[in-house]
């Protein structure tokens, strides 16, 4: 009894001719295709594998502008304008210093002037300058009617009068009154500069008992 062969399923022959087809149509395209085939801008990028491109196949000069190339525009403008405001805190440094040593001089001098008076300096002004120049006269009697007697007392050649006076006295004792011995006149001597130079005094020994007179001037530097 003859028995016949099980022939193929038909899901069978289609997934050959399936298969067949594909394989034909890759050897195709490594073999056919080409960049005329292409449809301009078919090819996602997602296609292409990465860090493939190079400047080989890329025009740089035709790419346009990175966003963030705009801050490295301005980051020269950025550090210019740094360098200008850092030379122009040195120029205000250098004003302030100038300002400041200006007025440290500025200082200076007054705190000189401060140590004068009238272009003079204090020195010629205190009271240990001050000199007390005495002159007394020779003791003289003292009868009813009275002896007279004067004196003067000079300041020193580089120095002049600001003061001056006089009376009679004994060393020791109690010192008359008025009555008893006075002083008849008491005077600055004045020079020709309207300068005192000296202290003149006149008097009368009325006390019966002998007295000298004495004058004093009180005298300064001529530079005061």
């Amino acid at each position: 009894m003859f028995r016949s062969t099980n022939r193929p399923s038909s899901s069978m022959i289609v997934a050959v001719v399936a298969l067949v087809m594909a394989l034909g149509g890759t050897s195709y395209a490594a073999t056919k295709m080409s960049g005329k085939s292409l449809y301009k801008r078919s090819i996602p990028a997602d296609r292409v594998m990465n860090n493939t491109l190079t400047g080989t196949q890329i025009n740089e000069s035709r790419l346009g502008r990175v966003p963030r190339s705009f801050f490295a525009d301005t980051a020269d403008v950025a550090k210019t304008a740094e360098l200008a405001k850092t030379a122009e805190t040195a120029v205000t440094a250098e004003t302030a210093k100038t300002a400041e040593t200006a007025k440290t001089a500025e200082t200076a001098t007054k705190a000189l002037d401060a140590d004068k008076l009238q272009g003079k300096p204090a020195a010629a002004f205190m009271a240990n300058d001050v000199r007390v120049r005495v002159a007394t006269a020779p003791q003289v009697p003292g009868p009813a009617g009275g002896t007279p007697s004067n004196v003067q007392a000079n300041c020193q050649a580089d120095e002049k009068g600001i003061g001056g006076g006089g009376g009679w006295f004994i060393p020791a004792q109690e010192t008359p009154t008025a009555l008893q011995a006075p002083v008849t006149n008491s005077t600055p001597v004045i020079n020709g500069a309207a300068q005192i130079t000296g202290w003149q005094v006149y008097g009368r020994n009325m006390a019966g008992v002998d007295r000298a007179l004495r004058a004093y001037v009180l005298c300064v530097p001529k530079t005061a």
